[in-house]
C-alpha cells in the first residue's frame, strides 16, 4: 500500500519484494516535502538459529543489496574526463 504522509517516520517492510525499486519509491514515500522528522525504516528478517544460513529472509536481503549495487554502478554517470576516456576505450578497444 502506498501512502503519502508526511508526518509518519517510520516505514516497515512487512513483506519484501524482489524488485529493489518498489522499495525505494516505498521508502521515498516519507521523505516527501514537508517531513520534518528523521525517518526510520525497519526490515524484519526471520531467521532461525540452527539453520540461520540459509534463512530466506536473509538470502533475499543479500539479493536485494547486490541488485541495488549493481544498479547504483551501473547508472551511475562519469565523474571525471578520465572516466569516459576509460569507458570509450572499453567499448571502443581502442
Amino acid at each position: 500500500m502506498g501512502l503519502t504522509i508526511t508526518a509518519a517516520n517510520q516505514v516497515i517492510h512487512l513483506s519484501r519484494r524482489w524488485n529493489p525499486a518498489v522499495e525505494d519509491q516505498c521508502n521515498d514515500r516519507a521523505f516527501r516535502i514537508g517531513q520534518t522528522k528523521p525517518v526510520t525504516i525497519h526490515l524484519p528478517i526471520a531467521i532461525f538459529e540452527p539453520h540461520a544460513k540459509v534463512s530466506f529472509d536473509k538470502t533475499l536481503d543479500e539479493l536485494l543489496s547486490a541488485k541495488r549495487a549493481l544498479s547504483r554502478e551501473m547508472l551511475q554517470s562519469p565523474t571525471s574526463g578520465r572516466d569516459v576516456e576509460s569507458l570509450f576505450k572499453r567499448t571502443t578497444d581502442g
